[in-house]
This record gives structure tokens, C-alpha cells and sequence, in this order.
């Protein structure tokens, strides 16, 4: 802080009537160097552990979809793989709203990232238990990896597109 422009001066305080030792305890306090805590330091840390924390988190749902994906079929599995994705999607868009201070471009570039980072995801986790079930000789029916990683990563970007959809308007 300024010390002519922010911090209180002596005569003001000496016109209402304070002490001098009055004075030089307030002064004393206001003199003192304030250890505050900035964000603006700490949002740049936040965006990419959250960004971390997302591709952490698509890892682990893709693995997680696994047996949905494996004794689900037609419609349900188109559902069951939606609404993850929808919620999922939701978390990761409420988690990047919070960080306002990010630069706008930046929200750009993981509104592209992140549900083509799930597409690569959910369709390498399955291709691998497709090629899992197709070599252990199992009755478990095999999916298309693509159409479900499609699936997950339009369900995935559906929050964000309406956030940017929203605030068009």
C-alpha cells in the first residue's frame, strides 16, 4: 500500500481528536507490512491441478464404465454412458467457472482439449477390453469403442456448450 494514498494519515487522526500515543500505536499497526495472501499468484496453480485432476478423473471414469459397458447394451448403454459423461462434463465446467481469472482463451482451448483428451481415453480403455474379451475366449458381447467414446465426449462437452450458449445470450 501507498502510504500518501491508502494509509490513514497522522493530522487526520491528530483533527479527530487521538492522542499522539494514540497516534503512533496506529501508526505503528498500519506501518507494518501485511502478509497477504494473493490468488492472483495461485489461479494459474489451480487451473492446471484442476486440468490434472480432470484427466485423472476421465481415467478413472472410463475404467469405471467398464462393467456398464460390458452387461449394458443398446439404449441403456447409450444412457448409462450419457449421463456419466453429462455429469462428469458438469463437474469439470463448474470446476473451470470457478476460475474466473483465467484468460477466456484459455477456457477455449480445454473446451476442445478435454472432451477430444475423453474421446482418446474411453476408446483406448475399451479397445483394450475388447481385445481383453476377445482373447480370454469370454461370451461378453464387444462394443464399439468409437461410438461409445463419441458418446462420452459429446455428453462430456454438452455443459460447456451451453455455458458459452448462455452467456450469447
Amino acid at each position: 500500500m501507498d502510504s500518501t494514498d491508502k494509509m490513514i494519515k497522522e493530522e487526520t487522526l491528530r483533527k479527530k481528536g487521538w492522542s499522539e500515543e494514540e497516534i503512533k500505536k496506529a501508526m505503528k499497526i498500519l506501518g507494518k507490512k501485511r502478509q497477504t495472501f494473493s490468488t492472483d499468484k495461485l489461479m494459474p496453480h489451480v487451473y492446471w491441478i484442476s486440468l490434472l485432476l480432470t484427466i485423472v478423473g476421465n481415467l478413472f471414469v472410463s475404467v469405471m464404465m467398464l462393467p456398464f459397458v460390458l452387461y449394458a447394451s443398446g439404449i441403456s448403454l447409450f444412457v448409462i454412458i450419457g449421463v456419466i459423461a453429462i455429469t462428469f462434463g458438469s463437474l469439470f465446467n463448474i470446476l473451470l467457472k470457478d476460475i474466473e481469472t483465467v484468460d477466456p482463451k484459455h477456457h477455449v482451448i480445454v473446451g476442445i482439449f478435454m472432451p477430444a483428451f475423453a474421446l482418446v481415453v474411453v476408446w483406448v480403455i475399451f479397445d483394450l477390453s475388447n481385445n481383453f474379451i476377445k482373447h480370454s475366449g469370454s461370451s461378453i458381447r464387444m462394443n464399439h469403442p468409437i461410438i461409445i467414446s463419441a458418446i462420452y465426449s459429446i455428453g462430456f462437452a454438452i455443459p460447456s456448450i451451453m455455458q458459452a450458449l448462455a452467456k450469447k445470450r
